[in-house]
Protein backbone atom coordinates (compact mmCIF):
# COMPACT_ATOMS: atom_id res chain seq x y z
CA UNK A 1 0.00 0.00 0.00
CA UNK A 2 1.10 3.27 -0.91
CA UNK A 3 2.02 6.05 1.98
CA UNK A 4 -0.28 8.34 -0.10
CA UNK A 5 -3.62 7.19 -1.03
CA UNK A 6 -5.62 9.34 -3.22
CA UNK A 7 -9.70 9.08 -2.31
CA UNK A 8 -10.62 5.85 -0.46
CA UNK A 9 -12.66 4.82 2.27
CA UNK A 10 -10.06 5.23 5.32
CA UNK A 11 -13.04 2.27 7.17
CA UNK A 12 -11.27 -0.04 4.74
CA UNK A 13 -8.40 -0.20 6.49
CA UNK A 14 -8.99 0.11 9.95
CA UNK A 15 -7.94 -3.84 9.65
CA UNK A 16 -4.42 -2.80 8.86
CA UNK A 17 -3.54 -0.73 11.39
CA UNK A 18 -5.11 2.65 9.79
CA UNK A 19 -7.80 4.72 11.69
CA UNK A 20 -8.66 8.13 11.47
CA UNK A 21 -6.25 10.76 13.80
CA UNK A 22 -6.73 13.77 12.19
CA UNK A 23 -8.25 15.39 9.37
CA UNK A 24 -7.85 19.22 7.78
CA UNK A 25 -8.12 20.62 5.12
CA UNK A 26 -5.82 22.72 2.68
CA UNK A 27 -6.89 26.08 1.29
CA UNK A 28 -6.28 28.34 -1.90
CA UNK A 29 -3.36 31.17 -0.35
CA UNK A 30 -5.80 33.63 -2.35
CA UNK A 31 -9.57 33.14 -2.64
CA UNK A 32 -9.01 30.52 0.86
CA UNK A 33 -11.58 28.05 -0.86
CA UNK A 34 -10.83 24.42 0.14
CA UNK A 35 -8.82 22.13 -2.55
CA UNK A 36 -7.85 19.34 -0.66
CA UNK A 37 -8.87 16.90 2.34
CA UNK A 38 -6.11 15.30 4.19
CA UNK A 39 -6.46 12.69 6.67
CA UNK A 40 -3.51 11.50 8.82
CA UNK A 41 -4.47 7.63 9.27
CA UNK A 42 -1.54 6.58 11.53
CA UNK A 43 1.70 7.90 13.20
CA UNK A 44 5.42 7.47 11.60
CA UNK A 45 7.70 9.69 11.09
CA UNK A 46 7.04 10.61 7.45
CA UNK A 47 6.67 13.66 6.46
CA UNK A 48 4.17 15.05 3.69
CA UNK A 49 4.44 18.39 2.41
CA UNK A 50 1.13 19.81 -0.36
CA UNK A 51 1.52 22.14 -2.67
CA UNK A 52 -2.25 23.08 -4.32
CA UNK A 53 -2.64 24.65 -7.40
CA UNK A 54 -6.12 26.14 -7.02
CA UNK A 55 -9.02 25.49 -9.60
CA UNK A 56 -10.74 28.72 -8.28
CA UNK A 57 -8.80 31.18 -8.95
CA UNK A 58 -5.07 29.60 -10.65
CA UNK A 59 -3.40 30.75 -7.41
CA UNK A 60 -1.42 27.80 -5.02
CA UNK A 61 -1.83 27.17 -1.35
CA UNK A 62 0.66 27.82 1.37
CA UNK A 63 3.23 25.12 1.68
CA UNK A 64 1.26 22.18 4.30
CA UNK A 65 2.97 20.00 6.20
CA UNK A 66 1.49 16.90 8.26
CA UNK A 67 3.11 14.20 9.80
CA UNK A 68 2.49 10.37 9.69
CA UNK A 69 0.99 7.83 6.87
CA UNK A 70 -2.30 10.35 5.19
CA UNK A 71 -5.13 9.87 2.88
CA UNK A 72 -5.87 12.79 0.35
CA UNK A 73 -9.15 13.71 -1.49
CA UNK A 74 -10.29 16.30 -3.18
CA UNK A 75 -13.00 18.64 -1.89
CA UNK A 76 -16.40 19.47 -3.09
CA UNK A 77 -16.78 19.93 -6.79
CA UNK A 78 -13.17 19.25 -7.46
CA UNK A 79 -10.69 16.36 -8.62
CA UNK A 80 -7.51 15.86 -8.56
CA UNK A 81 -6.41 16.42 -11.96
CA UNK A 82 -2.15 15.87 -11.64
CA UNK A 83 -0.31 14.60 -8.62
CA UNK A 84 3.59 14.95 -8.75
CA UNK A 85 5.43 13.46 -5.58
CA UNK A 86 9.08 14.29 -5.21
CA UNK A 87 11.03 11.67 -2.58
CA UNK A 88 14.47 13.86 -1.74
CA UNK A 89 14.76 11.26 1.45
CA UNK A 90 13.50 7.94 2.62
CA UNK A 91 11.07 10.03 4.64
CA UNK A 92 9.80 13.04 3.20
CA UNK A 93 7.31 13.40 0.49
CA UNK A 94 6.77 16.99 -1.40
CA UNK A 95 3.54 16.63 -3.41
CA UNK A 96 2.63 19.32 -5.62
CA UNK A 97 -1.16 18.61 -6.84
CA UNK A 98 -3.30 20.30 -9.62
CA UNK A 99 -7.21 20.56 -9.12
CA UNK A 100 -9.36 20.90 -11.89
CA UNK A 101 -13.30 21.53 -11.12
CA UNK A 102 -15.38 18.61 -11.42
CA UNK A 103 -17.51 18.14 -14.55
Amino acid sequence: MSDIVATVHIAEHESLGYKLIKEDHIKCGNCNKKLLTVAKVKESPQKNYFIVKCAYCGDKSFKYLIEGKVYVGAADNLVIARCDTDYPTNQTYISNIEMEKAK
